[in-house]
């Protein structure tokens, strides 16, 4: 019989994994954004590569999630539907613990 994901369980996952060290953590924007996510409508690129590409970063790495500035904050407003980089992010960990969740208790999952 196969364990019940609790939201309290995938709290505790995003808080370890997201809000951590990012050298350390084991999510990334590609989990965060997956392809579903991107083509919901809130974002005018097609992946989160796509987005990143023309985002006004020089040169891109696996840390975006460290990413802050007033500028990049603008591009997100001027290519999403967000406010900012954080808004963007808080959406793509809700979204991750939701899918997260629906995959661990047998549940089929579509962006909110």
């Amino acid at each position: 019989m196969s364990q019940r994901v609790t939201f309290d369980k995938l709290q505790d996952i995003v808080n370890r994994e997201v809000y951590s060290d990012v050298e350390d953590s084991a999510l990334s924007v590609d989990d965060l954004f997956p392809r579903q996510i991107m083509r919901t409508g809130y974002f005018y690129a097609d992946s989160i590569e796509g987005f990143f590409e023309e985002s006004p970063i020089d040169e891109p790495t696996g840390e975006y999630l460290t990413v802050s500035s007033k500028e990049f904050d603008e591009y997100v407003q001027e290519n999403t539907v967000f406010d900012s980089w954080r808004h963007m992010l808080r959406y793509g960990v809700k979204e991750w613990v939701a899918r997260e969740w629906a995959e661990a208790n047998g549940y089929r999952w579509s962006p909110s």
